[in-house]
């Protein structure tokens, strides 16, 4: 509830103040959005938690009924057809590519069951980083091979050609590099061991964040602000990203 208060106050303060300094941009579409930021939102991870929430008392009476052994199954079978087969064959299960609640809740329960039953409870800080930065450069490194595939084996190379058409793959929200990648942040995070003051200063600017999201992805805010603005930086290659 708390939740959805925020995001309603910093829309329809945008859209006022967007209706007072450039009446021109707010119409009935925007107004619609800025009071149902569920239903007519480019919110998709604000909806997709919202539709989570209400799902979240199922799911961890499901977990904490469930053994060790059943969760993992579960999460193994999610992974693979979520993850791994739609990262193959596009998105056949309709996630958005990640985009959506399916996916938030199959994170979700992989969190809770790390919570549970700690299986990395072996993994050091350091381990658990590298772990990250491994697949940081399988990712891209991909990327980056394929992208030059056509360049190394003749433009009209059908197996080069067949290789670039995969070269984002690795870089999308369900991939499962970037699905390991997010799993050893969480366990390395979950490791360090930080003075009081310094947790104190993060608690404290950690909601900032969602705030910040809801003020840049605003429809008024992105189109006259940020849209455009940053194109210079996509032409640049995958490296120097």
């Amino acid at each position: 509830c708390l939740l959805w208060l925020r995001v309603v106050f910093y829309t329809l303060s945008i859209t006022l103040l967007f209706g007072i300094f450039m009446p021109e941009a707010v119409g009935r579409t925007i107004i619609l959005k800025a009071l149902f930021p569920v239903m007519k939102s480019p919110y998709w991870y604000f909806t997709a938690y919202f539709c989570l929430f209400l799902l979240i008392p199922v799911l961890n009476k499901a977990i904490n009924s469930m053994s060790r052994a059943q969760v993992k199954a579960v999460l193994i079978t999610a992974v693979l057809y979520i993850s791994v087969l739609q990262t193959v064959f596009g998105d056949v299960f309709g996630t958005a590519e990640g985009s959506g609640v399916l996916w938030l809740l199959i994170l979700y329960v992989i969190g809770a069951y790390i919570r549970r039953f700690d299986p990395m409870k072996e993994l050091t800080v350091g381990k658990a980083l590298i772990g990250y930065f491994f697949m940081t450069v399988l990712s891209w490194g991909f990327k980056v091979a394929a992208d030059a595939a056509p360049q190394l084996l003749g433009e009209e190379n059908r197996i080069g050609l067949f290789i670039s058409s995969y070269s984002s793959k690795l870089i999308r929200h369900i991939s499962p590099t970037m699905l390991a990648e997010a799993v050893f942040l969480l366990v390395a995070f979950q490791k360090i061991r930080l003075p009081h003051a310094l947790k104190k200063m993060i608690a404290f600017v950690a909601p900032m964040a969602f705030s910040l999201y809801i003020i840049h992805a605003n429809p008024l805010v992105w189109k006259n602000f940020v849209k455009g603005r940053f194109e210079i930086f996509g032409q640049l290659p995958a490296p120097v990203l």
